[in-house]
């Protein structure tokens, strides 16, 4: 069953930018997976990253981009899948985790499609249904400079965001598999990965309609 929460994503898709304009793809200074000394040079080899998780949620967002042209058929999902070493209830540990943000034909607030999500850009349909937000680093006045969209992350640290790619989500009933394979272009990063079981639901808007 869904309910309402004070999660807070590790994204801060409250503060993503909402007027459609377009994004610069940057990385946070020295959370750059193969290049921590924050470099911005590409590096020669590619980095993989694979792993199971075991462990998920999804939050439910609703139309949260109406006003940047956001369909009112589709919907805003937030998904965040870690491994055991990861506390998702108080996002803290060394272990890594996956913020996934997408966008689902319908109005269920209960389930996510099933189906394939691929990166899209601001200026290439990116809200309509079956597309998947890329990471970026957004800016806001209260938080300052925060990774948002589709990242990897070791900790609290972000490893690598999502500038090509895609997520396949299945359900069969309350069991979800989700299987992803992303790319880091502008680090030459590879991150895949997959999780099946359970998913709890949170109605983002019950929060942020009382805000």
């Amino acid at each position: 069953n869904i309910v309402s929460c004070e999660k807070t994503c590790n994204c801060n898709c409250s503060c993503c930018n909402q007027d459609g304009s377009d994004q610069t793809i940057q990385r946070p200074g020295g959370n750059n997976g193969s290049n921590n000394d924050g470099n911005e040079e590409t590096p020669d080899n590619t980095e993989t990253y694979n792993h199971t998780f075991t462990q998920g949620y999804a939050g439910y967002y609703g139309n949260f981009y109406e006003e940047a042209g956001q369909p009112a058929n589709v919907t805003n999902w937030f998904i965040e899948l870690a491994d055991d070493d990861y506390d998702l209830d108080n996002y803290e540990g060394t272990g890594y985790n996956i913020a996934l943000e997408l966008f689902a034909a319908g109005t269920s607030s209960t389930s996510i499609p099933s189906g394939t999500y691929t990166v899209e850009a601001f200026d290439n349909s990116m809200f309509s249904a079956g597309s998947l937000m890329y990471g970026y680093i957004a800016e806001d006045e209260t938080y300052g400079e925060y990774p948002a969209g589709t990242w990897l992350y070791s900790g609290d640290e972000a490893v690598a965001g999502a500038t090509s790619g895609w997520v396949k989500i299945s359900a069969s009933g309350s069991k979800y598999t989700i299987t992803y394979e992303l790319e880091d272009e502008e680090y030459n990063i590879t991150f895949k990965g997959s999780y099946t079981g359970n998913l709890e639901f949170y109605d983002e808007t019950q929060e942020y309609s009382n805000m």
